[in-house]
């Protein structure tokens, strides 16, 4: 019987070597330090865009460990490992440098001795990591570059480089609410790792470390270049090979418009016959945001094979310092120990890159001779790779940020008196039926929001822009905002509460000049309906309709006042009256 594909079947998958191992901590000035004797236990995960890491160990009662881990202000973690060879040889460590993120203890009694032990455990990761987890801020940027965005919302701890074109343009609307909500599972809440994350898939981006010099690098490539190095079939499991899905459906790009559509087919060699994935290019709908999704740049799945494989073997060649995301490694046999598996066309002639590493170890016993610095320990090392000509972006696991977010806002406006009810609506190639500027406070004192003008839910027969100083809830987008609802009435909108009515009003300056138009039902029964307006301090012109009559009437403060009445019953009144 064959046995089934498994890479962690095999025992003899074990590295068993004498390591030396140190774990450095440091919080506010206080420092510990634990060394292979005491270190029981750890996992070293590592991806092209950080790692995470475990170590348990055990010590006698100390108090400086136990004061390192009673604190509540963040512990800095430094791991180093090596092979006893490789320090005999004087070879520098292989070290990572992380924040814990969780820590434990336990208490299991003198066992024996004649102190305590206690036993710790830490887990860590990168600085990135684990303040940008811990990052929650609402922020709307406006003429800003991504680049202004993660240079603001960096922190001390991240040594962040650039070289990627895509940060660099600027626009007039980046938003993004990732407030904290007490009411939401952690797993739904949204912090600025996940957004740096997103962003970095939307935009086609890389984020890289530099595990050597502690370092970030957002690019628009994967690291990994020069020559690779040669690994010997039998310094590693015979790789179990990954083959990427083929697309089993055409696409269609449906462009549609109020009064056609247009199609754009791309046929898939692999597809099935007649099945097809319909996709809508929402660019038409650039006025209303929640329809405009957006579009994720680069390659979405894997493209090439990747393999994975257990090191049985560490090498001067293939050791610590080479077991890092982005190196470049080549399988090889040698003719007198004989070639196998990588003549295969899988193998033969093509460069792999490292993608992810595991390294975990386990100590077994303590090493005679050697108890002040080198322990033996049980290793298993295993290695995700992918073809370096891979295009598709690994990338963390990371939860969407939410959008629309509401916040609110006030129109604003230039044009005539301060006190005057006017609107600006300004069209241009982007924003055909207009758009507003609107204040929000968070998006800076001096800075407008613009948010397209539309129609909405009116009838397309009515035309009622918003007016200066409205106040309104708007819907922010991540690079577009619409304004969802008002908050409050306009000036003199509002019915006196024992009106049982309804009124608009047209325009006013909130006090002495307005047009409105209102209907309301006097001692709640008799429908009358005013349109009135103050075209001055002075002076008001009124039309009245209620049953039988209509009036008009045209009044000048303290001079005049001149009223027309046709009544069914009564006949035509002219009155004037000078004061």
């Amino acid at each position: 019987m064959m046995q089934r594909i498994d890479i962690d079947a095999d025992k003899e998958t074990l590295i068993s070597d004498d390591l030396v191992l140190k774990l450095e901590l440091e919080s506010d000035g206080k420092k510990g330090e634990v060394l292979s004797g005491n270190i029981e236990y750890f996992k070293l995960s590592y991806h092209p865009y950080g790692f995470d890491g475990l170590v348990h160990f055990s010590v006698f009662d100390d108090p400086k460990i136990h004061e390192l881990f009673a604190s509540k202000k963040p512990i800095n973690v430094t791991f180093f490992y090596q092979t006893n060879r490789q320090k005999k040889a004087k070879k520098p460590p292989t070290k990572i440098k992380g924040i814990v993120w969780e820590r434990t203890s336990k208490g299991i009694g003198k066992n024996g001795q004649d102190k305590d032990t206690w036993m710790y455990q830490i887990q860590f990761s990168d600085c990135a990591k684990v303040s940008w987890k811990a990052h929650f801020p609402l922020k709307i940027y406006l003429e800003k570059t991504l680049k202004d965005v993660i240079d603001e919302e960096k922190n001390a701890l991240i040594d962040l480089e650039y070289d990627f074109e895509a940060l660099t343009e600027e626009y007039p609307i980046l938003a993004f609410a990732l407030d904290y909500k007490k009411d939401r599972p952690e797993c739904g809440q949204p912090n600025f790792y996940d957004f740096l994350t997103w962003l970095l898939h939307l935009e086609g981006g890389v984020l890289n470390y530099n595990y050597k010099d502690n370092k970030y690098k957002i690019s628009g490539k994967k690291e990994g270049d020069g020559d690779p190095i040669g690994v010997a079939e039998w310094w590693v499991t015979p790789p179990v090979c990954n083959y990427p899905t083929p697309a089993r459906s055409s696409e269609t790009v449906l462009k549609h418009y109020p009064d056609k559509v247009e199609k754009e087919d791309k046929k898939e060699e692999t597809a099935f016959d007649k099945v097809r994935s319909d996709y809508l290019d929402s660019e038409t709908y650039t006025q209303f945001p929640e329809q405009n999704d957006l579009k994720y740049k680069g390659v979405q799945s894997p493209e090439k094979n990747s393999v994975c494989f257990n090191a049985i073997e560490l090498t001067e060649k293939f050791h610590f310092e080479h077991l890092f995301p982005g190196t470049l490694i080549a399988f090889k046999g040698e003719e007198k120990k004989g070639r196998t598996w990588s003549e295969s066309s899988l193998f033969n002639g093509k460069t792999y890159r490292l993608s992810h590493i595991s390294i975990m170890g386990e100590k077994t016993s303590a090493s005679e001779g050697m108890k002040s610095f080198a322990q033996p320990y049980e290793m298993k090392i295993h290695v995700e790779s992918e073809e370096k000509d891979e295009l598709f972006i690994q990338r963390p696991h990371y939860v969407r940020p939410i959008y629309p977010f509401p916040i609110l806002g006030k129109i604003f406006c230039e044009i005539g008196e301060e006190e005057q009810t006017t609107y600006n609506v300004v069209k241009d190639e982007k924003a055909p039926l207009g758009r507003y500027e609107v204040l929000i406070p968070i998006g800076g004192e001096e800075k407008k929001v613009i948010v397209p003008f539309s129609p909405d839910f009116m009838t397309g027969q009515h035309y009622f822009p918003f007016c200066k100083d409205q106040q309104v809830m708007v819907d922010m987008y991540f690079r577009t905002a619409k304004i969802k609802r008002v908050v409050n009435w306009q000036p003199l909108t509002e019915l006196p509460e024992k009106i049982q009515g309804c009124q608009v009003v047209y325009a006013s300056n909130g006090k002495d000049k307005y047009f409105y138009q209102k209907h309301e039902f006097v001692d709640g029964k008799d429908s009358v309906m005013t349109i009135k307006q103050s075209s001055s301090e002075a002076q008001t012109q009124v039309i009245e309709i209620k049953e039988k009559v209509m009036t008009f009437t045209v009044e000048q403060k303290d001079k005049f006042k001149v009223m027309v009445q046709f009544d069914r019953d009564k006949g035509l009144l002219l009155q004037v009256k000078d004061d």
